[in-house]
């Protein structure tokens, strides 16, 4: 992740209009990538110079995902810019991390697979770390793979 796409990623929500650009765009100036690492986060002010209300910017920053720029580039050209196409678009293709990636979705279920390269440890500016969780953490005994259903 870099400050780029943490900056593309508010301007998309404004440029769309999406629930989240809507819902915070009376307390958010702005978002913009000052370098490559650092994202400046401009409050919007009243006439005494205060941010309308900080509380707010701070749930839109701890509670909002970032998403590649490249990958939000990819998905506006898909849906030729339109703003309903975007938000309904199922995001099959995105880029995430996380410890678990999507194996097989249908109107039924969802079925997730564990992503190894995420448990166990994890690297926080260039230190390894264990992770931590007061969730086990699943393994191929407690985890029987789903095949997908063939049809209805």
């Amino acid at each position: 992740m870099t400050a780029e796409d943490a900056a593309y990623t508010w301007a998309t929500h404004v440029k769309y209009n999406t629930p989240t650009g809507a819902a915070n765009i009376d307390y958010i100036e702005d978002i913009v990538a000052a370098d490559e690492q650092t994202v400046v986060i401009k409050a919007k002010l009243n006439d005494a110079g205060v941010a309308v209300n900080p509380l707010l910017v701070a749930a839109y920053v701890s509670t909002n995902y970032v998403i590649q720029k490249a990958w939000t580039q990819t998905l506006e050209e898909r849906v030729g810019g339109d703003a309903t196409a975007l938000m309904a678009d199922p995001a099959e293709d995105v880029v995430a991390s996380g410890p678990y990636y999507k194996f097989f979705a249908d109107d039924s279920k969802v079925v997730l697979v564990r992503d190894d390269n995420y448990w166990d440890k994890m690297q926080v500016c260039g230190v390894n770390c264990r992770f931590r969780s007061t969730l086990p953490i699943p393994s191929s005994k407690t985890m029987q793979p789903v095949q997908p259903p063939t049809g209805r």
